[in-house]
């Protein structure tokens, strides 16, 4: 059976200890690889997905306040 890549949202659930030992060394490249983190571009993200999600969890929270 064939190893399905795994995205960052897996790594970050499963964290670096679930890893495989096969797996190790690809992954210390592509972190070599990568550039690092542009926190304004991050921040921007944050800030459009917060503004999408939050009409959707406000009735929620709403109604916990009362």
């Amino acid at each position: 059976m064939a190893k399905r890549p795994q995205s960052p949202f897996d790594h970050f659930w499963q964290g670096p200890n679930n890893r495989n030992q096969a797996e190790e060394p690809e992954e210390e490249k592509t972190e070599e690889e990568q550039p690092p983190a542009d926190w304004g571009t991050v921040w921007e993200e944050v800030n459009k997905t917060w503004k999408t999600i939050y009409p959707m969890i406000k009735p929620m929270v709403n109604k916990f306040k009362k």
